[in-house]
């Protein structure tokens, strides 16, 4: 006779699964990172319209990585309305005069109206109505983001600036990765491959790296480009650790995940996408204007 006040197996806490680190993965992420970093950095040198074109592969990227793992129930209309609106956010950045943001504001603004039509124009009901639009919208903001370097480089002074964040973002998720192949323990989460280590290194090297560039670059002082460089290295391992926590949470919630290349490549994506607006809003108003 079993007894009723014995432990069910609802009663025993259970214990994480920790996922082994793959090296080769964690190599390869700090490999596309350093592409990511190398492609900016020399189109930022070129000529507007060369750049442009660079972003916009980085912008196309995004776009296809970021349907690609929301899987919103109509991917057509996220897909479509970031390569339109990734198109029209570079060609401003590149032409339009005088300077400023308010052209990349009307884009937005664009894109916002472009999802809503598309989400109206639907033929397959309104399922999951508010998940697609906030995958449309996510990606319209990720694309314009993306092209404000573009206009940082039109500033007096905006490509060394430019260049030290740059670095100091790609440099802190190339480390990052690095360090998690090498002191994946202690881990940030049991259920997340990634190592406390570095992310600490990542902001650190990040942040020297971009100081040095001061002294190398004609251009910011070292001590503001390490402050500029903190704050776009700290944003830019931040937003890469939470794409991995995003897909973590998808495969323990049993929702389908994306193949392994996209949603790897997704992190240093994001990662440059929420670091440019920290790169122009410092280079504008920090850096070039001595605020």
């Amino acid at each position: 006779m079993s007894n009723p006040l014995a432990p069910t197996d609802d009663d025993v806490p259970r214990v994480p699964i920790a996922p082994p680190v793959r090296r080769l993965v964690c190599v390869a992420v700090a490999a596309w990172a350093g592409l990511l970093t190398a492609s900016l950095v020399v189109g930022a040198q070129m000529s507007h319209q060369f750049f442009g074109l660079i972003t916009f592969a980085v912008q196309a990227a995004l776009v296809v990585c970021l349907v690609w793992t929301a899987r919103p129930s109509a991917p057509w209309i996220a897909l479509s309305t970031g390569l339109i609106t990734a198109a029209g956010a570079d060609i401003l950045a590149v032409y339009h005069r005088p300077l400023s943001l308010a052209p990349l504001a009307y884009i937005t603004a664009g894109a916002f109206g472009l999802t809503v039509l598309g989400q109206l124009l639907r033929r397959d009901g309104r399922e999951r109505l508010t998940d697609s639009f906030a995958v449309s919208l996510t990606v319209s903001l990720g694309v314009v983001a993306l092209a404000m370097p573009i206009a940082l480089t039109r500033h007096n002074g905006g490509t060394q600036i430019l260049d030290g964040c740059l670095l100091a973002a790609g440099t802190a998720v190339i480390v990052a990765r690095m360090s998690d192949a090498t002191l994946p323990l202690p881990r940030i989460a049991p259920h997340v491959a990634r190592g406390a280590f570095g992310i600490v290194l990542g902001a650190m090297v990040g942040t020297a790296v971009s100081a040095y560039s001061g002294v190398l670059l004609v251009g910011p002082s070292p001590t503001r480009a390490a402050v500029a460089g903190l704050i776009v290295a700290v944003t830019a391992v931040l937003a890469d650790l939470g794409v991995t926590y995003s897909n973590v949470a998808r495969r323990l919630a049993g929702e389908p995940v994306a193949p392994w290349p996209v949603r790897h490549a997704l992190g240093p994506l994001l990662a440059f996408a929420l670091a440019a607006p920290m790169a122009y809003l410092i280079g504008v108003l920090y850096l070039a204007r001595g605020m």
